[in-house]
């Protein structure tokens, strides 16, 4: 144990030399010699340095490292193709089309980098003695042995809730689907025809209710039941075209088990097969979606379309530093407005309308302000470009907002790997931090509270009614 320690303690020092020195020369390179290739190349070196220390003492699938697949895929992956062709780092083709000026890619260079590498010292500063020590998987269920009969109880409860509400879900799903067959994937980011109140009711019940079933820590037999389960219930949503449906829970899935069933490394072949997997069900699904997406490709053609079209969120951070200046409303806030969307969604009707030139003068959403600046008509018409929590800190205070939001994400992410199996609020908060920590690179820096926050009444609500049943029937059983 002790060797461990100094091992782990050295291995952290020098990761954080190397961090610090990677800084230097970032800023050294975007300031004083202005140099792309420079840059380009020292943040792809120090990807690779970090994927190959942190596999040494870091599990595969650990909330660390599905943050950084996530920033590499969404945020890294077109510099990482650039090394087969430069002009890669230029290109801005997703809604509006020009060549990004040297100083808005050295800009896009610079901010990836202060990120990644503030990420990094955030989480290797946050190490405490607990670290050091193997981790007691049993440790949550053995807490919560005084509850067991309660507990499962409540399993049971939750369980029937959920096959109840499937019917809806696939009512909702084939409803969904059928629009987005006859009017096209843009439909579903429009004001479509809704489907009825049982199913749109069923949809959000089965979102908020299937994750309890997991925060108890069931057997790995029952584990891999409800895993299949929630695909069968949700299958026909995953053909609606929607990659992210699909490969969020598979992510989740797969963190779970390596997280309370299994302590098995995972190996490099393994992760070869999963990254092929993930290459041709997401070309498939946008086959599904685009008719005129080919299915025809070899697998280096299909890995290279997927890294370049997922590595769009490149392409987003220089049309916000190209087209910033244009936003209908200059806000410096829009990372609050994932905590609020679907409050304001409720009270405010001119969120339910759409999108629309009165939204955009008032919303915070980076997403339609950056949408409508690069191209109007695309954006009335309904398509959106997404956002990425580096535009929004970015926006909030340029690169020290960036320095202290990303170094806050590292510290995040330590603590949440060393609490997350001690309770079960903990646990059932990992259905919404799993998925948001691989797509936060895409999307906003705060997840949507709404969903967490609905099923954390419910479960306390059910909970209090079947303790005090139990009370009330012990009650009688003495009287």
């Amino acid at each position: 144990m002790v060797n461990l320690k100094l091992y782990l303690l050295k291995k952290e020092l020098q990761i954080l030399i190397v961090s610090i020195f990677f800084v230097l020369f970032v800023f050294f390179a975007r300031y004083v010699i202005e140099s792309i290739p420079c840059l380009q190349y020292a943040l792809i070196l120090f990807i690779v340095y970090i994927l190959v220390s942190f596999l040494r003492f870091v599990k595969v699938v650990s909330c660390i490292m599905i943050f950084i697949y996530g920033f590499i895929l969404f945020l890294c992956s077109r510099v990482f193709l650039s090394i087969f062709d430069s002009s890669i780092l230029f290109e801005s083709d997703k809604y509006v089309f020009y060549t990004f000026a040297d100083t808005t890619v050295l800009e896009v260079l610079l901010i990836l980098s202060v990120s990644f590498v503030s990420v990094i010292i955030g989480y290797l500063s946050s190490y405490a003695k607990s670290d050091f020590k193997a981790k007691d998987y049993t440790q949550f269920t053995s807490q919560a042995s005084s509850y067991v009969y309660t507990d499962k109880q409540l399993q049971k409860i939750l369980y029937y809730l959920i096959l109840l509400s499937a019917p809806g879900v696939l009512y909702k799903g084939m409803h969904d689907l059928m629009l987005i067959k006859q009017y096209g994937y843009l439909i579903m980011f429009m004001e479509m025809p809704p489907a009825p109140f049982f199913a749109r009711a069923s949809w959000g019940f089965f979102n908020i209710v299937f994750p309890m079933l997991l925060m108890f820590v069931p057997s790995r037999k029952q584990f891999k039941y409800y895993c299949v389960l929630f695909f069968l219930v949700s299958s026909v949503s995953f053909l609606q075209g929607s990659r992210s449906t699909l490969l969020a829970p598979i992510v989740y899935f797969i963190w779970f088990y390596y997280s309370f069933y299994s302590t098995k490394k995972i190996s490099v072949k393994n992760i070869a097969c999963f990254i092929l997997f993930v290459a041709f069900v997401a070309q498939g699904i946008l086959f599904l979606r685009d008719k005129d997406a080919s299915f025809n490709l070899s697998i280096s053609q299909m890995l290279f379309a997927l890294f370049y079209s997922q590595g769009a969120t490149y392409v987003l951070l220089g049309n916000y530093l190209d087209y910033s200046s244009d936003f209908a409303n200059s806000t410096r806030y829009s990372i609050l407005f994932s905590l609020c969307t679907t409050f304001l969604w409720f009270f405010n009707p001119l969120y339910r309308k759409g999108q629309s030139e009165e939204l955009v003068q008032h919303t915070l959403s980076l997403d339609d302000q950056l949408m409508y600046a690069v191209n109007p008509e695309l954006y009335l018409s309904g398509v959106g470009y997404g956002s990425s929590y580096i535009a929004e800190l970015y926006q909030l205070g340029g690169v020290l907002a960036l320095i202290i939001g990303s170094y806050l994400i590292g510290r995040i992410i330590k603590w949440y790997e060393r609490n997350y199996n001690k309770s079960y609020t903990y646990v059932y908060f990992s259905w919404f931090i799993i998925p948001h920590l691989i797509w936060t690179s895409r999307g906003s820096y705060f997840p949507s509270p709404f969903l967490i926050m609905i099923g954390v009444l419910f479960y306390v609500t059910l909970r209090a009614v079947v303790v005090t049943w139990n009370k009330r029937k012990l009650k009688d059983a003495f009287f």
